[in-house]
């Protein structure tokens, strides 16, 4: 899930959930979204500004 698609369901939506069940549901589409879109593809500084996924692909 992208971030875009964090907002297109609306934080009203996410809001209906009782108390723990939004914050715990939160926590995991935040997660996702880290994991799975923002880090393989940011650029790192120690990997000589190229992403982990790019790393992984030439054996770093």
């Amino acid at each position: 899930m992208r971030l875009k698609e964090l907002h297109a369901d609306g934080p009203a939506e996410r809001c209906k959930l009782p108390g723990r069940a939004a914050l715990d549901q939160a926590r995991r589409d935040l997660f996702q979204y880290i994991e799975g879109f923002y880090n393989p593809r940011r650029l790192h500084s120690a990997l000589g500004y190229i992403s982990p996924a790019d790393a992984k692909r030439r054996g770093r």
